[in-house]
Formats: structure tokens, C-alpha cells, sequence
């Protein structure tokens, strides 16, 4: 029984380790799509793991090491998961290219954004100005495209 418990620790613990680094690697970037998701998935495991150790009476000896299995499933999984959802701009970075690119004078991040469609695919609203002119852009942080607002239809990118 203590053995368990040992394990129902190490699920909180190490549940708790990739909570902290998620939240470290989302903080750059403005939104992930599918972040709500993994931390919902690391939330059932500390269930499972809480329920261990409070003493949930689980009917046999195979339905608590089904449990401590599933509990480290799911933590194996949350990474992979999350990882795949990451893009490969942060929104600092989507200024910097579109700045250099379009040749801006002045990039109002005050006023940029991000726009989440009805699909969930998230994309960086960019506000800035040239030679006098405000312009908008929608970039994708997953593959660094980005057209002028006027261009963008609502499709992808």
C-alpha cells in the first residue's frame, strides 16, 4: 500500500513539474490552440492521483495499478500533446519579421492581437504604420506566412 502511495506522489509531482513548463513555454507566445486541453489532461491525472491518496477504495488490485498506469499515461501523453501545438513564432517574433519585411516605421503592440477563428487556428493581428498609413497584418505563427488584413479573407494561411 505505501508503494502506491509512493506512486499516487510522483503522478502530483511530476503533474506539477509540467504544469510549471507549460505555463514557462506559453508565456512568449500570445495563445496556443489546444493548451486548455493538456492542462484539462494533467488535471485528470492529479484526479486520479488525489483519489489514490486520500484513500479511494478501489474494488481490486488491478483497478489501482490500472489507475497508477493511466495516471502516467496521461503524463507521458500531456508533453507530446502540447509540444505539437507550440508554434514556430512567438508574437515578438511575427513583429520583428513583419517589421523588417514590409519596412514599418511603427509597430503599435498596444493595438495588435491575436484572432482565433471558428476553427480554433489562432493567428498574431499585427497594427503598424507606414509612411504615414496605418496597416494590419494576420501572420501564422505555425508556418510564418502572414498577408495584409485587406487580403485576408478569413481562410487559412
Amino acid at each position: 500500500m505505501e508503494d502506491l502511495k509512493r506512486f499516487y506522489w510522483l503522478i502530483l509531482v511530476i503533474a506539477a513539474v509540467e504544469a510549471s513548463v507549460m505555463v514557462y513555454i506559453i508565456l512568449p507566445f500570445r495563445k496556443i490552440e489546444g493548451a486548455f486541453t493538456c492542462f484539462l489532461g494533467l488535471i485528470g491525472a492529479c484526479m486520479i492521483a488525489v483519489s489514490g491518496l486520500l484513500g479511494k477504495k478501489f474494488r481490486g488490485k488491478e483497478t489501482k495499478y490500472t489507475a497508477i498506469v493511466l495516471g502516467f499515461f496521461i503524463l507521458l501523453g500531456v508533453p507530446f500533446l502540447f509540444w505539437s501545438k507550440v508554434p514556430d513564432y512567438t508574437f515578438d517574433d511575427a513583429v520583428k519579421v513583419v517589421r523588417s519585411e514590409e519596412e514599418l516605421n511603427r509597430i503599435f503592440k498596444s493595438y495588435s492581437r491575436t484572432l482565433t477563428t471558428k476553427s480554433g487556428a489562432v493567428y498574431y493581428k499585427i497594427n503598424g504604420m507606414r509612411n504615414g498609413d496605418a496597416i494590419q497584418f494576420v501572420f501564422n505563427p505555425h508556418n510564418g506566412r502572414y498577408v495584409n488584413d485587406e487580403q485576408y479573407q478569413g481562410g487559412k494561411l
